[in-house]
C-alpha cells in the first residue's frame, strides 16, 4: 500500500512537472529602458510587460504563438514560441536599432523571425514601386518577393517541422494579402484603375475566412479578413446592412469581434436610424473592446444634431484667396463641402471628379468649399500654388477644425456635406463627387 502511494505520489509529480513544463516563460533584462512602457502582443493577448526598474521581466504565456514585444518609441523584437519554451531576452536600448541577444531553450525560431523583419523593412521600402507596376509586370515581381521570403525560411538551420509548415502557411497568407489589395493600392498611387487578374482572384476566394485557429495565430489572416469584408461591401457603394448579415453569419467569436470594428466605420449621419440601429447591435453583441461600444453610442447620439432639417454647425477658415469664409457668408446658396487633406490619397483621387462637379454647376447657386485640415500649412499652400484648384479653398487651424469636426463626428477623409440656402443640413455625410447620386441631391435642392 505504501509502496502504491508513494508510485502515486510519483505519477502526481510528473504530471505536475509535464503542465509546468508546457507553459512559456519569457524573461530578461532591458537596459536603458528610461522607464518607458512596454507591451507584450500575440492571438489574443495584447497586455502591458512589466518592467522592473532596474530592466529585468519575468512573463508566462500558455500557447504556441507569435509574439512581439515593443514600446511606444518603435523598438520590437518578434518571437515564435512553443509550449515549454524557456526564452531569456537582453536588450540594451542605449542605440537605435537595440542591441538583442537571445538564449535558452529553441530560439532558432525568434532569430529567423529577426532577420525576416529586416527582410520585411526592405519590401516595404519598394511597396510604391512594386504596387505601381502594371499587371503583368506586378505578377513576376510579386513572385519575386514570395521567393525572397520562402528562400529565408528554406536557408535557416534547425527549424522545428512544426514551425516551418507554420511560416510556409504565413508566407502564403501574405502573398494572398498583397494579391487581394494589388487593384486597390495600384489605384490608389497611379490613380489609374486596374482589374486584379482573375487567377488573382480565384486564389483569394479559396481562403477560409472564417477559421478561429489562424486568426489566433497570424496577424496576416487578420489583414485577409479586413480584404475580403471591404471586398464584400463595395467601396464605390457600400452595402452595409449585407455586411452585419455577413458578420452575424461567421462562426467565430474573435473574427466577428474583429469585423465589428470595421462595421463601426458604416455608422453615418447620412444612414437611415435603422440601418445605424443594425450596425450598432452587432457591435454590442460580438465586440470585445468596451471603448468601442461607447463610441458608436455616442456617435449615433451625435447624428441626431446633424440629422436632415437641422441647422448646420458653422465655421470661419482662412480662405487662400485671402480673409476668411464662413459658412453664414455662403447663405443663398447650396454648399457642397470637401474635408480632406494632402496626404490623404482618396481625397486626391476625388478631386478631378469634383473639379468637373464645379465646371457643370458654374454660375449656379452652388458653392464648392474645400476645408483643408492639413497639420503643415505650407505643404497645403504649396499644393494649392501648383494645382491652382477651383472653388473656396479653405484651411482649418487645428483648434478650429477639431471643433468642426467633432460637430460633424468626422473620424476619416475625405467627408462630405451638403448644406442647403437656408444653412440647413441636407446630408452630413453626403455622396462623393465620382458618386452620381450627389447631382440629384443638389438637383433637388437649387
Amino acid at each position: 500500500m505504501k509502496k502504491l502511494f508513494i508510485l502515486s505520489l510519483a505519477a502526481i509529480s510528473f504530471v505536475a512537472c509535464e503542465k509546468k513544463e508546457s507553459n512559456i516563460i519569457i524573461s530578461g533584462k532591458i537596459k536603458n529602458h528610461n522607464g518607458g512602457n512596454f507591451h507584450l502582443m500575440g492571438g489574443s493577448i495584447e497586455k502591458d510587460l512589466k518592467v522592473n526598474p532596474d530592466g529585468s521581466f519575468t512573463d508566462t504565456l500558455s500557447k504556441s504563438n507569435y509574439y512581439t514585444i515593443f514600446n511606444d518609441a518603435g523598438f520590437y523584437v518578434p518571437l515564435y514560441l512553443e509550449q515549454g519554451d524557456r526564452l531569456n531576452i537582453e536588450v540594451d536600448l542605449s542605440q537605435m536599432p537595440a542591441n538583442v541577444k537571445l538564449s535558452g531553450k529553441d530560439t532558432i525560431a525568434s532569430v529567423y523571425l529577426r532577420e525576416k523583419a529586416k527582410l520585411d523593412e526592405e519590401i516595404q521600402t519598394e511597396f510604391s514601386k512594386l504596387f505601381s507596376k502594371n499587371t503583368e509586370e506586378f505578377k513576376p515581381s510579386l513572385a519575386e518577393v514570395k521567393e525572397k521570403y520562402s528562400s529565408l525560411l528554406n536557408n535557416q538551420k534547425g527549424l522545428s517541422n512544426n514551425f516551418v509548415s507554420t511560416e510556409k502557411k504565413s508566407i502564403e497568407y501574405f502573398d494572398l494579402h498583397l494579391k487581394s489589395v494589388y487593384s486597390r493600392i495600384h489605384e490608389n498611387l497611379t490613380g489609374n484603375k486596374v482589374t486584379n487578374p482573375a487567377e488573382f482572384e480565384q486564389e483569394v476566394a479559396r481562403v477560409d475566412y472564417d477559421n478561429a485557429e489562424d486568426f489566433e495565430l497570424y496577424s496576416v489572416y487578420s489583414r485577409l479578413l479586413t480584404d475580403n469584408f471591404y471586398s464584400k461591401l463595395g467601396l464605390e457603394n457600400p452595402n452595409w446592412s449585407n455586411m452585419v448579415d455577413y458578420v452575424r453569419g461567421l462562426k467565430s467569436e474573435n473574427i466577428k469581434s474583429h469585423l465589428s470594428e470595421l462595421l463601426s466605420q458604416g455608422l453615418s449621419a447620412g444612414n437611415s436610424p435603422e440601418l445605424n440601429e443594425k450596425i450598432l447591435n452587432v457591435i454590442k453583441d460580438f465586440a470585445k473592446k468596451e471603448d468601442l461600444v461607447k463610441d458608436a453610442e455616442a456617435r449615433i447620439s451625435l447624428f441626431q444634431n446633424i440629422a436632415p432639417g437641422k441647422t448646420s454647425p458653422s465655421f470661419s477658415f482662412e480662405n487662400f484667396a485671402g480673409g476668411k469664409t464662413s459658412l453664414e457668408a455662403l447663405k443663398g446658396k447650396v454648399v457642397y463641402i470637401d474635408v480632406w487633406a494632402t496626404w490623404c490619397v482618396p481625397c486626391l483621387n476625388e478631386i478631378p471628379a469634383l473639379q468637373e462637379l464645379e465646371k457643370e454647376y458654374h454660375g449656379k447657386d452652388v458653392a464648392f468649399v474645400s476645408i483643408s485640415i492639413d497639420q503643415n500649412k505650407q505643404k497645403w499652400i504649396d499644393y494649392q500654388t501648383s494645382q491652382k484648384l477651383s472653388g473656396i479653398q479653405l484651411y482649418a487651424e487645428s483648434e478650429a477644425e477639431r471643433a468642426f469636426s467633432d460637430a460633424y463626428g468626422i473620424k476619416s477623409i475625405p467627408r462630405f456635406i451638403l448644406i442647403d440656402k437656408n444653412g440647413n443640413i441636407i446630408n452630413a455625410d453626403a455622396p462623393r463627387p465620382s458618386n452620381p447620386s450627389i447631382k440629384e441631391l443638389i438637383n433637388k435642392n437649387l
